[in-house]
């Protein structure tokens, strides 16, 4: 049988370093923030805060995936709404799943709509379509 803190280990060893040091950040202040560092590139906030998100599902801390949640709810695009999707289905996501559907429902709507839903859903309408 498995003590707590080797089970905590073995979880946190899925995770980034960047995510478990916000995470351990977040358990000693009781305040969410990013440091500076993180701000290089959209794509690696995107990353460290998804890996964030599903750390914070598996440790059931619902505080720190209301935050994860709302600030990826805002990043959904036509270059992520793939690995959003997942991340939702992943984890059992309403809040983000909606963000994805409201996202994909405003594609849909645009004068070029189909063509941009087409390139955010790869493969999956052409056939519909057709």
């Amino acid at each position: 049988k498995m003590s707590e803190a080797s089970q905590l280990n073995l979880i946190l060893n899925q995770f980034e370093p960047d995510a478990i040091q916000i995470l351990m950040d977040y358990f000693f202040s009781g305040v969410f923030e990013f440091p500076a560092t993180l701000f290089q590139s959209k794509k690696k906030q995107l990353q460290i805060i998804t890996n964030l998100l599903v750390c914070a599902k598996v440790l059931n801390i619902h505080s720190l995936i209301n935050h994860c949640e709302e600030i990826l709810c805002e990043y959904v695009n036509v270059d992520n709404v793939a690995s959003l999707s997942q991340t939702a289905d992943k984890i059992k996501s309403k809040k983000l799943r909606d963000a994805i559907v409201k996202f994909h429902l405003s594609l849909a709507a645009a004068p070029t709509g189909i063509l941009a839903l087409q390139l955010a859903i790869p493969g999956q309408l052409t056939h519909d379509i057709e």
